[in-house]
């Protein structure tokens, strides 16, 4: 299982629509399609509860991402330190997660919008 995690990662090349990716791809028709047809009229708890296994999520994600650099030595300060334009969105995604602000909104979108 380490080869999969490994920096210097020897295993095969991703396979655009091999197994893997299919399964993967399934997964989130699946939780597309639960969102579209199945989550009829959510509660506001129901809403907190969602955007709370969103943020669980995502900050899972970010902080992986960041131990798995610092665990292969690879992080530096130029390249993780949140001063670009996708790690501002990813800090701004959280904290919009935790305490919904529609100008934080604007922000992200358009820092999205620009890439």
């Amino acid at each position: 299982m380490y080869q999969y995690f490994d920096y210097n990662y020897s295993g095969p090349p991703f396979e655009l629509w091999g197994t893997g990716h299919l399964i993967f791809v399934g997964v989130i028709a699946a939780v597309l399609a639960f969102l579209i047809w199945g989550w009829r009229n959510p509660t506001e708890e129901g809403k907190r509860r969602a955007r709370f296994v969103l943020f669980g999520i995502f900050l899972v994600f970010e902080v992986s991402w960041h131990a798995w650099n610092i665990a292969n030595d690879a992080w530096t300060v130029q390249r993780h330190l949140p001063l670009h334009t996708c790690s501002l969105s990813a800090l701004a995604c959280l904290y919009l997660l935790l305490r919904p602000n529609y100008r934080v909104y604007e922000i992200i979108f358009f820092l999205g919008i620009a890439g």
